[in-house]
């Protein structure tokens, strides 16, 4: 498993993986905020994709949503970039 995940992707996949687990469980920022102990302001520039998420937040933030959303598609773009480079 790559420990850059989600850090070097352009596209917006990560971050709407992020929304659709939270939309999924009624997580409101509040609570996804406590559990990972961060700023509710910063868990929206995630979500919105304003700011990348960092690869020690993917367990963290798969934790605080109950699924293991965001961490599927990191993984799947993790696989596409080794494709694409060899």
């Amino acid at each position: 498993m790559a420990t850059r995940a989600c850090l070097q992707y352009e596209d917006e996949a990560p971050a709407k993986a992020l929304a659709v687990a939270m939309k999924m469980g009624g997580h409101k920022l509040a609570s996804i905020a406590s559990h990972i102990g961060k700023s509710e302001s910063y868990v929206c520039l995630l979500r919105k994709g304003r700011r990348a998420i960092p690869s020690d937040l993917i367990a963290p933030l798969c934790a605080a949503t109950g699924t293991n959303l965001l961490r599927q598609v990191c993984d799947a773009l993790d696989s596409i970039a080794m494709e694409t480079k060899a």
